[in-house]
């Protein structure tokens, strides 16, 4: 990867992925391209995923020096432990870890040929990685914390579709032209 600012995630779950196609206002009525990458424990063990946490731990570090008396309790963490959540929601699993990332410009979303990719192609539920911009210190509106900026997004493997909602095709059988199903019901109408 020639970009150095840029950090290659591993392996991960990819949850929210309408929202890398179409922007949603923020809390400051910025409007934001974003998704949710939750990592494995598989994940967890890579390279990809320590040079994840050394860089938030070099930023954190650093803005920790500059701030007196800093409790690390009183800052958001990037890296969000997933076990709450999939007791309630589809795609979050025990054990892995999960993050939230957002960026201002619209994500490329490419496939393993580098092909662009529309939002029925990644979807959420499918394996991707991702680029991520080194993670930065925030304070907005009485929140402060870290996060890292999204930079690009590659499927890798397709995985079980999230989001709820069924296949047109599972839900509906071909029709004839004449559009009557054969049956006499019509005495029920009368």
């Amino acid at each position: 990867m020639s970009d150095k600012k840029r950090i290659l995630t591993p392996k991960a779950r990819l949850l929210w992925a309408a929202d890398l196609f179409t922007a949603k206002p923020n809390d400051s009525g910025k409007l934001m391209f974003s998704c949710t990458l939750v990592f494995d424990k598989e994940a967890q063990a890579t390279p990809e995923f320590r040079a994840l946490l050394e860089a938030y731990k070099d930023v954190r570090d650093e803005t920790f020096k500059k701030t007196k008396n800093a409790d690390p309790s009183d800052y958001r963490n990037p890296f969000q432990k997933a076990d709450k959540k999939a007791a309630k929601y589809s795609g979050y699993e025990e054990g892995a870890i999960y993050l939230n990332v957002k960026t201002k410009f619209k994500p490329q979303v490419i496939g393993r040929r580098k092909e662009d990719l529309t939002e029925d192609e990644c979807y959420s539920g499918c394996y991707v990685r991702a680029t991520l911009e080194k993670p930065y210190y925030y304070e907005n509106k009485g929140n402060k914390g870290f996060s890292f900026g999204l930079g690009n997004v590659q499927k890798i493997a397709d995985g079980e579709r999230l989001g709820g909602g069924a296949s047109a095709d599972d839900e509906f059988d071909a029709v004839d032209s004449g559009g009557s199903s054969g049956d006499d019901l019509d005495d029920l109408l009368a």
